[in-house]
């Protein structure tokens, strides 16, 4: 992340520190991850990146919100010296105060033009887009548990409606018990 919009850009409720005190020698922590190690603001922690090279980062602010970073937040400048290809994710912008929402559209969509790959979508309509995969999610559960209760009503009413016959020979009922080994008995039809 980059220091300098941290706090203006996310609210991540700090507990401790803020986002600005994130420098290249630190880094930012959940508060589960703090109190799972028993950290507070200063303590030592050494983490591996990438490149497998430990480094030892001193936290610089504890906060409560996880929903988008997770645990873990470094500079973006740290992240680079680690190895990793820096590519970009989300990329998240504020308005100047006094630029009207079309306004500031506009001039967002002639940058992200640039990049095919890019999306431009307001507040509500990212929040919309990642809802939307939720939905598609519980949709896929509710259509399974509707095929399941329609498989269980189907295998019932075919078990209620199967009474094998005095002769087997009309009744496909017996055929399974039949396949399996079990001789049709005549004597045990119907009885309890």
């Amino acid at each position: 992340a980059d220091p300098q919009y941290v706090d203006r850009m996310f609210d991540l409720q700090f507990i401790q520190g803020k986002g600005s005190d994130l420098t290249d020698s630190g880094i930012l922590l959940s508060k589960a991850r703090a109190d799972k190690d028993g950290l507070v603001v200063g303590s030592p922690i050494t983490i591996a990146m990438v490149d497998g090279i430990p480094r030892t980062l001193r936290v610089q602010g504890i906060f409560k919100k996880t929903d988008f970073f997770g645990s873990y937040l470094v500079s973006n400048s740290l992240y680079a010296k680690g190895g990793a290809d820096l590519f970009h994710l989300a990329v998240f912008a504020t308005k100047a105060r006094g630029v009207s929402d079309g306004t500031a559209q506009a001039a967002m969509a002639n940058v992200v033009k640039k990049f095919p790959t890019g999306n431009l979508l307001s507040r509500r309509a990212y929040i919309d887009e990642q809802a939307s995969r939720i939905n598609q999610f519980v949709n896929l559960i509710y259509g399974l548990l509707a095929l399941a209760i329609l498989i269980a009503v189907f295998g019932i009413a075919n078990t209620l409606s199967c009474r094998c016959s005095s002769a087997p020979e009309n009744s496909d009922c017996c055929a399974p018990l039949e396949r399996i080994g079990r001789k049709f008995d005549p004597r045990f039809v119907g009885s309890r």
